[in-house]
C-alpha cells in the first residue's frame, strides 16, 4: 500500500472518517495523517466547513494544526453543565441545526456489531430571539416561520405565515424536505463561537436520534385525513417550547414527535436546557389532496433566557 501513488491515496482518504485516516496511518508509514490530510478531512466535514466557509465576512486563516484539534474534537464532543464555573476557555456561541438521515448499516469490526451509517440533510444557522411572558424574560433559539411566535389559543388573529400557506408561498420556512421515507432520523443542535477564534471545539447542546419505528408512525399520521390531523392531540397539541400548540393555525402543519419519542424511548442523548425543541412539518398536498411531501418549516427551542445565556462553546487547548 505504500506504493500507491498520491492520487489513489487521496481517493481512499475521501472515503475515510477521521477514525479510519488513523487507523490507515498505523498502518504503514505512507498513510500517516499529517496536517494536509486532516485539512482535506475538515474542509468536507459539514461542520467544520460551516464554522469557517460559511457566510458573513470572509474568515482569518486557520492554522493547520487547527485542523487536526477540529477532528479530535469531531470524535468526542461535550456540553458545558450549568453548574460548571466560569473558564475563560468558553466563548458565548452561535447555533446551527444539523438533519442527518440513516442510510443504511456496516459492521463494525473488530467485534462484528452492526454501526448505523448516517447521511446530513443539512446543516441550517439559527437565531435567538428573546421576549417576556407570564414566567418572566425567556429566550428562544429559533429558525424559519414564526407560527410559535403568534398569538395564542384564547387570543388568536390571523397568522400571516398561515395566510401564505393557504396561497401556496410560505416566505421564511426553513424549507427542509424530510420526504415520506421511514428512515430514521437524527436530529442536533451544535454550538459554535459568535465570532471566529482558533482552536475551539463545535460543543453539541441537543441531540436526539428518532427510531425508524417512531418515524414511520409520525408520517403515516400525517397521510390521514385532514380532520384526524386537525383534531390530533399527538400532532398538534402543546410542547414544552409552543405551550399554545398549533391549534389555532392551518391544519395541514403538525409538530415533529420529540415530545412523545423521548417520553416514549428514553432517547434524548445530550439536551443542555430544561425543554425540549418544537419543530413545525407542513404536509404538502398533491393536486388530489393527498401528503406529497413533509417539509420542515421552523424551530423553537425556548427556556428561561439565564439557561440560554448559560450555554457555551468549549475551547480546545492551545
Amino acid at each position: 500500500m505504500d506504493a500507491l501513488p498520491d492520487e489513489i491515496a487521496r481517493v481512499v482518504e475521501e472515503y475515510c472518517e477521521a477514525k479510519e485516516i488513523g487507523v490507515l496511518g498505523r498502518a504503514g508509514r505512507r498513510w500517516r495523517p499529517d496536517a494536509k490530510t486532516w485539512e482535506r478531512f475538515a474542509r468536507r466535514d459539514p461542520l467544520t466547513r460551516y464554522a469557517f466557509l460559511g457566510g458573513g465576512p470572509s474568515p482569518p486563516p486557520v492554522l493547520p494544526c487547527s485542523w487536526a484539534k477540529w477532528c479530535e474534537a469531531l470524535c468526542g464532543l461535550r456540553v458545558r453543565q450549568p453548574d460548571d464555573e466560569y473558564d475563560e476557555s468558553r466563548t458565548p456561541a452561535k447555533f446551527v441545526l444539523q438533519i442527518w438521515r440513516a442510510t443504511d448499516w456496516r459492521i463494525r469490526e473488530p467485534f462484528g456489531t452492526l454501526e448505523t451509517r448516517w447521511t446530513l440533510l443539512t446543516t441550517a444557522p439559527l437565531e435567538q430571539w428573546n421576549h417576556m411572558s407570564h414566567s418572566g424574560e425567556m429566550s428562544a433559539i429559533c429558525a424559519g416561520t414564526s407560527h410559535l411566535h403568534v398569538g395564542d389559543i384564547t387570543n388568536p388573529h390571523e397568522c400571516d405565515h398561515c395566510e401564505a400557506m393557504r396561497t401556496g408561498v410560505v416566505p421564511e420556512s426553513m424549507g427542509i424536505s424530510l420526504g415520506l421515507d421511514a428512515e430514521a432520523l437524527r436530529f442536533r443542535i451544535v454550538a459554535l463561537p459568535r465570532i471566529a477564534q482558533d482552536p475551539f471545539a463545535p460543543t453539541i447542546v441537543w441531540e436526539m436520534e428518532i427510531s425508524e419505528q417512531r418515524h414511520k408512525e409520525f408520517v403515516q399520521s400525517c397521510q390521514g385525513s385532514v380532520f384526524s390531523i386537525k383534531n390530533s392531540i399527538q400532532l398538534r397539541g402543546p410542547e414544552q417550547s409552543s405551550p399554545e400548540g398549533l391549534g389555532h393555525h392551518h391544519e395541514d402543519l403538525v409538530f415533529y414527535p420529540i415530545d412523545a419519542a423521548a417520553s416514549l424511548d428514553n432517547s434524548t442523548r445530550t439536551n443542555a436546557l430544561t425543554r425540549l425543541p418544537s419543530l413545525v412539518v407542513r404536509i404538502v398536498r398533491d393536486a388530489a389532496g393527498a401528503a406529497a411531501d413533509l417539509v420542515l418549516e421552523e424551530l423553537n427551542w425556548m427556556d428561561f433566557a439565564s439557561r440560554l445565556d448559560e450555554i457555551e462553546v468549549l475551547m480546545l487547548p492551545e
